[in-house]
C-alpha cells in the first residue's frame, strides 16, 4: 500500500480510489508515506481529512442508538404501508405495484439524504419523490368499470403498466442524486452509486437467503408449541412481511456503516460470471442462427433477448466501475470488451426486430413496442460507447476516466427516457 500511495500521490482521484478500496490499510500506511514526503500539499490535505474521518467513526459509532433507530423507524413505516391491503380489504391489487417505489425505494433516498445535512438539497429532492408519486397514484385505476373500459383500449392500459414500470426506476435514479448528495454531477460520485447497486444486490441476497434459513427453523420449533397455528400465521404476515421491506434497507447500513468496502465480494462474483455470460451470449447467437430463432416475429424470443441484453449490460457498467483505475489493462479487459462487442451484434438483431414490429403495418404502434424500441437505442448507444472507449483504453492508452466518463455521463439520458414512458404514452394513447 506504501508503493500504492506513493504512485498515485500526484493523483487526488487515484488516492480517493486506493482509500475506498481498503480505508484501513490507507489509514495505516499513509503516516510514512507522509513522513517521507512532507512538502506534498496533497498529502497534507489527505492528513487532514484522514484525522477529521478517524474523530467522526469515534464521536458517531456505527451502531449508535440514533442510527439503529433511524432505520427501525423507515422499516416500520415502509412495512405499515405494504400491510395495508390486509388492514383496508377495499383497496385494489393496483395497489402494490403503485406503492413498491414507496415501500423500496423512498426509504433508500430518505437514508441517503440525511447524510447530506443540507436542507436546500433535501428539499429539492423530497419534492421530485413527492410529484413523481403523487403522478403515479392520479393515474387511473383498474376497477370493474376501468376493465370494461380497458376492453376497447387496451393499449391505454399497456401505456399505464409501463408508466408504473418506470416511475420506479425514475426514483432509482434519484436516490442515485440523493447517494452523491451535492456532488451527483461528478463522475466519481456516479460511480460509486454504480458500485453501491452490484453490492446491494450480492447483500440483499444473502440477507433474504439468511432470513429464509431462519424462518424455517423458526416455523419449525413454532410447530410444536401450542397454538402454533396462530403464532405461525402470525410470524408469517408480520415478521416475514417486514423482512422483506427491511432486506435492502439493512444492506444499505451495513455497506454504508459497517462493512464500508471491507468485505468487497462484489467485483470477484463480477468477474466470475464475465466469461460465462460472454459464453452465454455466443451460445444465445449460434442457437438463433441453428434452431433459427426469429425474433422478429417470434415475441417471447424477443423479450428473452432483451432481458439478456439488460442484464449483460449492468454486468459491464458494475465490472467497469469496480476497476481500479491504475492497473494496465489485464485479460479481464479483453474479455469485457468480447462481451459488449457480442451484446451489441444482439443488440443491433434485438434493435432491428423492434424498429420492424413497431412500424409493421402487421403488429402496428403499441406502448409495449414503442417502450422496448426505446429501450433498445438507449442500450445500443450505450453499450456502443462502452466498447468505443474500452478498445481506445486497451489498444490506445487512452485514459480510463473517459470510460468512466461516457457510463456516468450517459445515466440522465435513462431518466429522461422514463419521463417521457411515464408522461407521453398515458397521455398519447389516451387521445389515441
Amino acid at each position: 500500500m506504501d508503493s500504492k500511495i506513493i504512485e498515485a500521490m500526484k493523483s487526488p482521484k487515484e488516492l480517493e480510489i486506493l482509500y475506498r478500496e481498503n480505508p484501513d490499510e490507507f489509514s495505516k500506511a499513509f503516516p510514512s508515506v507522509l513522513a517521507n514526503h512532507p512538502e506534498s500539499t496533497i498529502l497534507q490535505v489527505w492528513q487532514e481529512r484522514l484525522s477529521f474521518e478517524t474523530e467522526k467513526k469515534q464521536v458517531v459509532p456505527a451502531w449508535s442508538l440514533n442510527n439503529i433507530l433511524f432505520l427501525l423507524l423507515l422499516i416500520a413505516i415502509s412495512g405499515t404501508i405494504f400491510k395495508l391491503p390486509d388492514y383496508f380489504p377495499s383497496i385494489e391489487d393496483s395497489f402494490y405495484i403503485r406503492i413498491l417505489a414507496l415501500v423500496f425505494i423512498a426509504p433508500h433516498i430518505a437514508y441517503f439524504i440525511q447524510r447530506t445535512k443540507s436542507p436546500k438539497f433535501t428539499i429539492s429532492v423530497f419534492l421530485i419523490v413527492a410529484v413523481s408519486l403523487i403522478y403515479l397514484n392520479l393515474l387511473p385505476n383498474r376497477g370493474d368499470e376501468w376493465y370494461q373500459f380497458s376492453k376497447m383500449y387496451g393499449a391505454f392500459d399497456d401505456a399505464l403498466t409501463n408508466a408504473e414500470l418506470h416511475i420506479p426506476l425514475f426514483l432509482w435514479l434519484v436516490a442515485g442524486v440523493a447517494f452523491a448528495g451535492k456532488e451527483w454531477k461528478s463522475t466519481l460520485a456516479r460511480m460509486e452509486f454504480l458500485k453501491y447497486n452490484g453490492e446491494l444486490i450480492i447483500y440483499t441476497t444473502i440477507l433474504v437467503i439468511g432470513g429464509s434459513i431462519l424462518t424455517s427453523i423458526t416455523l419449525m420449533l413454532l410447530s410444536f408449541v401450542e397454538k402454533s397455528y396462530e403464532l405461525s400465521a402470525w410470524y408469517e404476515e408480520y415478521v416475514i412481511m417486514y423482512g422483506i421491506v427491511a432486506a435492502p434497507i439493512i444492506a444499505t447500513f451495513l455497506l454504508d456503516k459497517i462493512i464500508d468496502k471491507r468485505l468487497n465480494i462484489a467485483p470477484t462474483i463480477a468477474k466470475f460470471f464475465t466469461p460465462l455470460f460472454l459464453i452465454t451470449t455466443i451460445a444465445y447467437l449460434i442457437i438463433m442462427v441453428i434452431y433459427q430463432k426469429n425474433p422478429f416475429g417470434d415475441r417471447e424470443y424477443l423479450v428473452a433477448l432483451n432481458i439478456l441484453l439488460i442484464v449483460v449490460l449492468g454486468l459491464l457498467i458494475f465490472t467497469i466501475a469496480e476497476r481500479n483505475t491504475i492497473l494496465p489493462p489485464s485479460a479481464s479487459d479483453y474479455l469485457n470488451i468480447g462481451l459488449a462487442f457480442a451484446t451489441i451484434i444482439l443488440n443491433i438483431i434485438a434493435l432491428s426486430a423492434s424498429v420492424f414490429r413497431t412500424i409493421s403495418d402487421i403488429y402496428g404502434l403499441t406502448p409495449n413496442r414503442i417502450t422496448i424500441l426505446g429501450i433498445n437505442l438507449l442500450v445500443f448507444i450505450h453499450l456502443l460507447g462502452i466498447l468505443i472507449n474500452y478498445i481506445r483504453f486497451v489498444w490506445k492508452g487512452s485514459s480510463f476516466e473517459k470510460l468512466e466518463s461516457w457510463i456516468a455521463g450517459y445515466l440522465p439520458y435513462y431518466a429522461v427516457w422514463t419521463i417521457l414512458v411515464s408522461v407521453l404514452l398515458p397521455v398519447f394513447f389516451w387521445y389515441k
